[in-house]
């Protein structure tokens, strides 16, 4: 994903896309799982790939919600985890 990218968040802010933030997020919902790294680390790259960027500009909603549906699809418990420290 080009870093040239940004999220606008709830109060209209813009702040650089950042791989490793997110990546951290989606660690903390997995660590339930026996290999946490290995899973938050493939589950980043499905979710930077089903990401929007056809703009410069993704809302914070849409990332949390791509996040969500894609954890939803591979851990039930790890998109709860997540959603709650998440929240759309």
């Amino acid at each position: 994903m080009d870093t040239s990218i940004m999220i606008k968040n709830n109060l209209g802010t813009l702040e650089p896309f950042a791989r490793a933030k997110l990546f951290v997020s989606i660690y903390e919902a997995c660590k339930h799982l026996k290999h946490p790294e290995i899973s938050a680390d493939s589950l980043t790259d499905t979710i930077v790939s089903k990401l929007d960027t056809s703009t410069s500009v993704i809302v914070r909603r849409a990332l949390v919600q791509t996040a969500y549906n894609t954890l939803k699809a591979f851990n039930n418990a790890a998109a709860v985890a997540y959603i709650a420290f998440h929240p759309l």
